[in-house]
Parts: C-alpha cells; sequence; structure tokens
C-alpha cells in the first residue's frame, strides 16, 4: 500500500515539474494511457482549438501510465479525495472498473458530443449511461508474416486459427499483463457465442489451447515475434500491425468475416474537476473531424466518425466499421478477475 500512496506523490511532482506556462495561461490536467509521443498531435491539436475558439491560451499538462498502473493512480486519488486530473482519456473498460469502484467519480456524458449523425451509432449507444465517450477505435485483428502463410493458407475466419496448421505459430496477448487482451477474449468466448455459439465460447480458447500458443505481456512482443518469423500469426491490434508494416516487415492483416473486438480509448471528465466545462470542450473536439484526425494521427486507432480521411494502410484490408464492435466495458469489469482465472487454465 505505501508503494501505491508514493505512486500518487509521485504523479503529484512529477506534474508539478514537468510543464512550465506563463501565469496568463489557463492549465487543464491530462491523465491519459496512450503514450507520450502518441498524445502529442491530441494535445497540440486542442491547445490551437481552444485558442482559437476562445482568444485565451490554454496548457494541456499530460501525464502518462500504462492503462493498469493509470487506473491503479486514479483509484487511490479518488479513496483519498484528492483526484488530480481534469480529464482521463484511456481505455473504457478502465474507466467502468474506476466508476463502479468509486461511484460518482466521473461527470455523465456530455450528450453534445454525440449529436453529430456521422458518428457510428455502436458508439452512440455504448455511451448512453457511460462515463466515457469512446473516442478511437483499435480492433483486434489477425496478424501474420507474408513470408511464412502463403495466400492458400491466410485464415479468413476466426474458427479457421483452431486448425493444426497453426500448432506452435501463433501468439495471442495474456489478459493478466495486457487490457487489449480482454478485447479477444471478450469477442470470442462472450459476443460470438451468444450470436453463433460452437466453436465459440470457452470451447475456442480449450481447442487453442490445444496447439500450444505463445502468450505475452503485451501485444508489442506478440508483433514482433511474427515480424521476425518466430511466429506465423498472432491476435494484435491493428495499429500494431500497421506501425510494423510500414516499418518495412513483412506482415500484413486480416479482419476475420465473423467480425472483431475493438479496444475503446474514451474520454472522461472527473466530477472534482474545476475545469468541467474545458473538459466538455475537449470531448466534443476529440468527436469532431479534426479531433478525429489527430487521434489518427497520433495512435493509428479507427476513427468513430465515418466521415474522416483517413491515408490507407500498407496492405489490403476491409474496415467496415459494422463489424467492428466496441468492447463491452461493463462485462470485461465485472468478469476481469474470472477470465484470467478461465484463461489460465485453458491456456497453461
Amino acid at each position: 500500500m505505501r508503494r501505491r500512496w508514493l505512486a500518487v506523490l509521485a504523479t503529484v511532482l512529477t506534474l508539478a515539474t514537468t510543464t512550465s506556462c506563463s501565469s496568463s495561461d489557463r492549465e487543464v490536467v491530462l491523465y491519459q494511457s496512450l503514450s507520450p509521443t502518441e498524445i502529442v498531435p491530441i494535445v497540440e491539436g486542442f491547445e490551437k482549438y481552444y485558442a482559437r475558439t476562445t482568444g485565451e491560451s490554454l496548457n494541456v499538462r499530460s501525464f502518462h501510465q500504462s492503462g493498469g498502473d493509470l487506473r491503479a493512480t486514479v483509484g487511490l486519488e479518488a479513496r483519498a479525495e484528492s483526484v488530480q486530473a481534469d480529464l482521463v482519456v484511456t481505455d473504457i473498460s478502465d474507466l467502468t472498473a474506476l466508476e463502479q469502484n468509486n461511484p460518482g467519480l466521473f461527470s455523465p456524458v456530455d450528450a453534445a458530443a454525440l449529436r453529430d449523425d456521422a458518428i457510428n451509432d455502436t458508439v452512440r449507444e455504448q455511451a448512453a449511461g457511460s462515463v466515457g465517450v469512446i473516442s478511437g477505435l483499435q480492433p483486434y485483428v489477425i496478424s501474420y508474416n507474408t513470408r511464412r502463410v502463403p495466400a492458400d493458407d491466410v485464415p479468413t475466419s476466426w474458427a479457421d486459427l483452431l486448425g493444426d496448421r497453426w500448432k506452435f505459430r501463433i501468439g495471442m496477448g495474456d489478459p493478466e499483463t495486457t487490457n487489449g487482451a480482454h478485447v479477444p477474449l471478450w469477442y470470442l468466448t462472450h459476443y460470438l457465442n451468444e450470436r453463433i455459439g460452437s466453436p465459440f465460447g470457452w470451447e475456442f480458447y480449450d481447442r487453442l489451447g490445444e496447439l500450444s500458443p505463445r502468450t505475452a505481456g503485451s501485444h508489442d512482443a506478440v508483433q514482433a515475434y511474427v515480424n521476425q518469423g518466430e511466429l506465423d500469426a498472432g491476435i494484435v491490434g491493428y495499429g500494431t500491425v500497421v506501425t510494423a508494416a510500414e516499418d518495412g516487415n513483412p506482415v500484413a492483416a486480416v479482419l476475420p468475416e465473423e467480425g472483431v473486438g475493438a479496444l475503446a480509448i474514451a474520454t472522461a471528465v472527473p466530477s472534482a474537476s474545476e475545469n468541467g466545462e474545458i473538459g466538455a470542450m475537449f470531448t466534443e473536439w476529440l468527436m469532431s473531424p479534426e479531433g478525429q484526425a489527430a487521434m489518427y494521427e497520433g495512435t493509428n486507432y479507427i476513427p468513430v466518425r465515418d466521415d474522416v480521411e483517413t491515408s490507407p494502410p500498407p496492405f489490403p484490408i476491409e474496415l467496415d466499421l459494422n463489424r467492428i464492435r466496441p468492447i463491452d466495458a461493463a462485462w470485461v469489469a465485472e468478469q476481469r478477475v474470472a477470465n484470467i482465472d478461465r484463461f489460465r487454465q485453458e491456456l497453461g
């Protein structure tokens, strides 16, 4: 526990020293789990938008931690009634878990950010009654090494991964150490099981376990194995594959015919923030074409609008938003511990 409190203190000290600004600037504190580089286009874009809209300058002080660490930091600050953030940008599942454990931590979603008809209907539906507005989607697709997997072997269905051809040759993230692993786990054991049945449900992971897949603590590690040909395929985030391909690795990705689940990055405004109006303004801007373009520039996450132009990936893939389902954050939050235990049981 002492280490956790020291982590909170370190957060406060970091925020006090990492950014300088003039006394005339307004300041907001942003907690985020993207990365120090991924957030840059978003922060710079919003600061310019704020100045253009209000005629005033704004300084966004960004503090980064990985998803699990950020969840712990915000949770400790909430229990101490000393939340430092004005904005939190992280996985919707973490926001949901934080709100469940600390009722009233976040302000209700501002409906103004969702009125635009260009916003995906599923995103709009999931925002109802939520504490966060989904602002970017990271679909979990099948990545494969184009030198190791001939065209006839490229999986077009999730069920294709259950064939003996993939024994010892496929990798995935460990749900105990990476939040993203809960996306395919939810989609394959729950979402597709309810809609299709066998071979989905935990049957899928049971049969996958018989193929001795490799699990890793991060999806970057899984993708690195695929890049190098140590594995033929992996279940990873779309943006991870795009970055690997852009770096010259012999990889591509497929969106299976049954569709995919997506990690949903969302924005929430703590109720204790004294800058709630700026938080609402940030949320609405991030859902605009300009904000969505900034999100894509920094992260390669799929925009949640249908009117945002993005550069095509360096491999052929059909990214149909109707086949990309944002994760059910409430289900993941409720089932997290049980799912990790069952994953261990099925895959060792």
